[in-house]
């Protein structure tokens, strides 16, 4: 137990007034009305939870929110600075701090924490750029086809 989140993208597909189902995924021979894409698993990592929880108090409520490209930038900039000082990011905030969220600050083991998940903020970085560029170009590769797949990032937290 303890904070598992996770960076997707979610794709929406447009109805299709032809044949409604045409060119959409299908499991089981049913068709799918969206489905998600794995951008990236974060166990314990209550910085990047506080960073959601700031801009949107629904994210602290186990509910997938979704995130604008301006957040996703912020995101992948604030990573990046990051891996190179301690102080870039800070902690989650005490309000959106949950039980099994990992070693909370001036407790012993704080620090190492902390410098694991720097290790992997230039990784986790890349893949949230790697995912906006992805959207980007399947958003524009149906152009103003009303009934285009629509794709998004969302940030799902649970504990």
């Amino acid at each position: 137990m303890g904070l598992d989140a996770k960076i997707m993208i979610e794709v929406l597909y447009g109805p299709r007034y032809d044949d409604p189902w045409k060119g959409h995924p299908h499991e089981g021979g049913f068709p799918a009305v969206t489905t998600r894409l794995l951008v990236i698993q974060l166990w314990k990592h209550h910085y990047i939870h506080g960073f959601m929880c700031e801009r949107n108090d629904a994210a602290h409520e186990c509910r997938a929110i979704e995130l604008e490209e301006s957040t996703l930038v912020a995101l992948e900039t604030q990573l990046k600075k990051w891996a190179t000082d301690p102080e870039a990011f800070r902690p989650c905030p005490k309000q959106w701090w949950g039980a099994f969220f990992g070693v909370r600050p001036g407790e012993e083991g704080f620090e190492e924490e902390r410098d694991y998940h720097r290790k992997e903020a230039t990784h986790v970085a890349k893949q949230i750029r790697k995912a906006r560029k992805y959207m980007k170009k399947m958003n524009d590769k149906y152009g103003n086809d009303l009934h285009k797949p629509t794709y998004y990032a969302v940030y799902e937290a649970s504990w």
